[in-house]
């Protein structure tokens, strides 16, 4: 019950410092499912804010974590949104439940994302083949000797193979904050070979280069 009256305090005090704004509440209040040592998420939206941010804070004992979205945002990420698995910002924006949005923009952030991911549903045959060309052609040309840019393409080839076993397997599944912090835990499950492969990888040691830039992974990547 504190965690609802400091909510209420809260959003009444942004409301009347930026009566214009759009206001609501997501995670595990807008849900129910909160508990004691929950934090409170809130969704701010201003029209005269264009880039996206966060703000953490603790106001009588409980963590409180306003994030801040626009249209502009969401536009400029776009390819991230279509191919990505992680739940922020699409599932932070889907779940909120509206307390204040005169201007409807929150209600038309919703439909955008719901959209992106109508379309990637539709499209991630084609998204899928996308991503496996340009791992491939990332494994070919990466010959450098210099240790973080091999570093670099070996983050991103990991997390590009992720993105296609999330289009494989979810194309119309927005992540829960602890599968897009945690996305081993499908991997694991439901790709066994891929979770190996990861697990071999992943942390970097060594023997990871050798293993990540080898021609025999982009036959592996082909069957992922």
């Amino acid at each position: 019950m504190n965690h609802l009256f400091l909510l209420h305090e809260i959003v009444e005090y942004l409301h009347f410092q930026f009566p214009r704004a759009s206001i609501g509440i997501s995670g595990s209040i807008a849900n129910n499912t909160f508990k004691e040592s929950s934090d409170i998420d809130l969704l701010f939206v201003n029209e005269t804010i264009l880039n996206a941010y966060s703000i953490s804070f603790y106001y009588k004992g409980i963590s409180v974590s306003i994030f801040v979205f626009s249209l502009n945002f969401l536009s400029q990420n776009y390819n991230r949104i279509l191919y990505g698995f992680h739940n922020m910002p699409s599932i932070f924006i889907l779940q909120s439940n509206i307390i204040y949005d005169s201007t409807k923009i929150i209600s038309v952030m919703k439909r955008y994302v719901f959209d992106i991911l109508q379309q990637r549903k539709i499209l991630r045959h084609l998204l899928i083949e996308e991503l496996k060309k340009g791992i491939s052609n990332r494994l070919e040309t990466t010959n450098s000797n210099a240790l973080y840019k091999k570093k670099k393409s070996l983050y991103w080839v990991c997390k590009k193979m992720i993105d296609i076993f999330f289009l494989q397997n979810y194309p119309d599944k927005v992540t829960t904050k602890k599968e897009g912090r945690e996305p081993f835990i499908l991997l694991k499950e439901y790709s066994p070979n891929l979770f190996l492969l990861m697990s071999d990888i992943l942390p970097y040691k060594e023997n990871s280069l050798d293993l990540f830039f080898k021609e025999s992974l982009i036959k592996k990547i082909k069957e992922v």
